[in-house]
């Protein structure tokens, strides 16, 4: 899903999790394989919403960019 939209395993990261609070340097540390499965592990990592539409990711939430991406259009180099 993610390489579809040409985005990371660390793009889509909550850095304000407690979980990456307490763990920042060995998840920092993290490949990207080694990361997904960690989000898998401990789904509070995934910065929520997701959201995808016309090849484009508004990962969290983001008012402005969640408009745009419905409207079908997004701000160059926010998407």
């Amino acid at each position: 899903m993610l390489a579809s939209v040409g985005k990371r395993p660390v793009d889509i990261l909550s850095t304000r999790s407690k979980a990456y609070r307490i763990r920042q340097d060995e998840i920092d540390a993290l490949d990207d394989d080694a990361l997904l499965a960690a989000m898998a592990d401990e789904p509070t990592l995934i910065r929520r919403p997701l959201v995808i539409s016309d090849g484009k990711l508004v990962s969290g939430f983001d008012r402005s960019q969640l408009e745009l991406l419905v409207k079908g259009r997004t701000r160059n180099g926010q998407d």
